[in-house]
């Protein structure tokens, strides 16, 4: 019982969102963060990118739809990172 009224709030939810956040991680494969973007691009819901105040992204880099750069990242002139990418704390691209 409690999980049906669970699913009805959360439906309900979903109807009024146009944004959504994929907070699934990568451990052994992307697969399921991959599937959950694209099921949510398919509804029609907008994907943010997330960037940290204190990450660094040149104004000569361009980063995808649906890509978190976390805290202290370091994003240089002329990469270009793709669609829903997790870029962890202090990693440079």
């Amino acid at each position: 019982m409690r999980s049906s009224v669970a699913m009805m709030i959360w439906l309900r939810f979903l109807n009024h969102a146009k944004m959504l956040w994929v907070t699934v991680g990568q451990i052994k494969s992307s697969e399921p963060r991959k599937r959950l973007f694209c099921t949510a691009k398919e509804i029609g819901f907008i994907l943010p990118t997330i960037v940290s105040p204190l990450a660094y992204i040149s104004k000569h880099a361009s980063v995808g739809e649906g890509t978190v750069v976390m805290h202290h990242a370091l994003i240089n002139a002329g990469a270009n990172v793709g669609k829903n990418c997790y870029h962890k704390h202090k990693s440079t691209c």
